[in-house]
């Protein structure tokens, strides 16, 4: 089984889902504010979650999607003001919580990945979100662009090298 979050604003939605993709668990929380609100609730988003799905040791892994500068080799976020996190090692912070693998990525870049890998699309794939906030993704030959500052189409650095 995989979990799947996305921490927004206002609310965070986890799915787990199993071999098949299908989905078999899903929970919905509100995100909460700063680094020991977000973090409890993305604890307590991953064992709603799990339990509803299957036993938490069958996890195989976690991937989070967030809003601000993420750096998506480390898992680190910054600048993520709808959440009032500065700076936060979130992949280290959860993984070592959960004792599991975990992935983070912009949360636009994820939801452009998704609709780049959408049946009938080809090409470059542009996605424009309106939500809490303002931020776009591009994508072509399904992945991301990050541009050679890290920032094409809005999206957060990449650390080079």
């Amino acid at each position: 089984m995989r979990l799947g979050l996305d921490v927004g604003g206002t609310k965070i939605h986890a799915v787990a889902l199993d071999s098949r993709n299908t989905v078999v668990g899903e929970t919905r929380l509100p995100t909460g504010f700063g680094i020991d609100a977000v973090l409890a609730q993305i604890t307590e988003a991953v064992a709603r979650v799990s339990a509803e799905a299957l036993p938490r040791t069958r996890i195989e892994s976690v991937g989070i999607g967030v809003p601000g500068i993420v750096d998506a080799v480390t898992g680190r976020v910054r600048h993520s003001v709808n959440l009032g996190i500065e700076d936060l090692e979130l992949a280290a912070a959860v993984g070592t919580a959960m004792g599991l693998p975990v992935v983070v990525e912009n949360d636009v870049n994820a939801a452009t990945l998704g609709a780049a890998h959408a049946p009938g699309l080809h090409g470059v794939v542009g996605y424009l979100n309106v939500g809490t906030g303002l931020a776009a993704g591009i994508a072509g030959n399904g992945s991301l662009w990050r541009g050679a500052g890290g920032a094409a189409g809005g999206s957060a650095p990449r650390r080079s090298g």
